[in-house]
């Protein structure tokens, strides 16, 4: 007995020596890979985003000219240097309390994973990009960049790799512990300084001239990344404060704007003055079906009709942009067959109603605007509409205008500022004037 009772003692001891500096290393991993959660979970989201056909249809809408494919690829370089400085400089300024016996395992993740979270924000795009370019319409333009954006993900690191070997003489910048935000670098506080200004300055921009990215032509995936690159200088400052206070002030804030975004609602839908004793008076299906269908049966009834009556009904399901234009061009679609039919015939006369759904209610609606114009000029409009950027200033209020407005307690006044639902309306109007107007 006692014998195996030293036989499992023995067993127990070298089973915790085994275990437990894998403990420490684990724990000591995990304490780099916490400290700058920010940043890589920020990384893990835009890399979820390229999955959804969302998120691929801003990239592939990136790519129009060879101008918007240089500006997305420098905004692309821009966030992985932000990244990948911002990465670096928390794990310099982990707290004293933050430290744990250093491992190998550790000290390679600290040097590497801000190389490696800058890279991948180039190396994302471009696999994603080499993908979709088969169903682009500029193809080449598309396997350019991605080319060039996979190349850049490789040369970033291996160029952090030799400016530490060569111009730093092997010595990290990581591997230094800096007390406080006071005492980082000259052109590291310049960095964060230039950065938090920008995070002020571009949505302050955006609340006055909403419509500012399609003045300048920047397209959605550039708008994102620029976003990217700003964000994620905010949230790594918000993570540092928060392990020196013991606050989690990024779940605080995001608290709060759940709370306040019930509060921040501040317009309706846009509206143009009716004159009350000019306006249509509530009706009745069956009384509007009668106004529509009846005058009909009145003509068949005295001149006779060779064919039943046509009565359609039109049910346009929801689905974005996509749906949108589907829907309006479909109709524009059905409308000149029927002009080309022996004799002529509208669409207009035999349709007696639309059921629309979001995207479908927005064709539904643009079909219904042109529908006193020829069959060729309905057409020509929802073309024209559809070939507007509709997504890009709603983006960019997504993205920098609707955060801060979701953390004001009390109501906006839509004159002050334009929120991502006015941008939206403002928009609209513009691709209308610009599709309906004369050559």
């Amino acid at each position: 007995m006692f014998r195996w009772w030293q036989w499992v003692d023995y067993r127990v001891r070298r089973a915790g020596e085994w275990l437990l500096p894998r403990l420490a290393n684990l724990r000591s991993v995990w304490r780099v890979l916490h400290r700058v959660r920010f940043a890589w979970l920020l990384t893990a989201v835009a890399c979820g985003a390229l999955f959804l056909a969302q998120g691929q249809e801003i990239l592939a809408s990136s790519f129009v000219t060879l101008a918007d494919a240089l500006v997305f690829v420098a905004a692309c370089t821009l966030a992985a240097a932000s990244i990948w400085y911002c990465s670096r400089t928390l794990i310099r300024l982990m707290p004293p309390s933050s430290a744990l016996p250093s491992t190998p395992a550790a000290d390679a993740l600290r040097r590497h994973l801000p190389r490696v979270l800058g890279a991948l924000v180039l190396l994302l795009p471009g696999t994603a990009l080499a993908f979709l370019s088969r169903t682009m319409p500029n193809r080449s333009l598309a396997l350019f960049s991605a080319i060039v954006l996979i190349n850049l993900a490789v040369a970033f690191y291996v160029a952090l790799q030799l400016r530490r070997r060569v111009v730093l003489k092997g010595i990290d910048p990581a591997d230094e512990h800096v007390p406080s935000v006071a005492q980082l670098s000259a052109p590291t506080r310049y960095f964060l300084f230039v950065m938090l200004c920008l995070n002020v300055l571009v949505p302050a921009l955006l609340m006055i001239w909403p419509m500012l990215p399609l003045h300048l032509h920047i397209a959605g995936g550039t708008i994102t990344m620029v976003a990217l690159a700003l964000v994620v200088v905010v949230g790594s400052l918000l993570v540092h404060f928060s392990d020196l206070s013991g606050l989690p002030l990024l779940v605080l804030l995001l608290i709060a704007a759940a709370l306040l975004s019930r509060c921040s609602v501040h317009h309706g839908v846009t509206t143009l003055p009716i004159d009350e004793s000019r306006a249509p008076a509530p009706m009745a299906l069956e009384s509007y079906l009668a106004r529509r269908i009846d005058p009909r049966l009145a003509r068949c009834s005295t001149s006779g009709c060779a064919q039943p009556i046509p009565v359609v009904i039109v049910a346009a399901e929801g689905g974005g942009v996509r749906a949108a234009a589907w829907t309006a061009l479909v109709l524009a679609r059905i409308e000149s067959r029927l002009a080309q039919s022996t004799p002529p015939q509208r669409l207009n006369d035999s349709l007696v109603g639309i059921s629309g759904v979001s995207g479908g209610s927005l064709g539904a609606a643009l079909f219904v605007a042109s529908s006193d114009q020829s069959a060729e000029q309905i057409n020509i409009i929802a073309k024209k509409f559809f070939a507007h950027d509709l997504l890009t200033p709603s983006l960019a209020g997504l993205l920098f205008v609707d955060p801060l407005v979701a953390l004001s307690p009390y109501p906006i006044p839509a004159a002050a500022i334009a929120d991502r639902g006015l941008t939206f309306e403002r928009n609209l109007e513009s691709a209308w004037l610009a599709a309906s107007a004369e050559d």
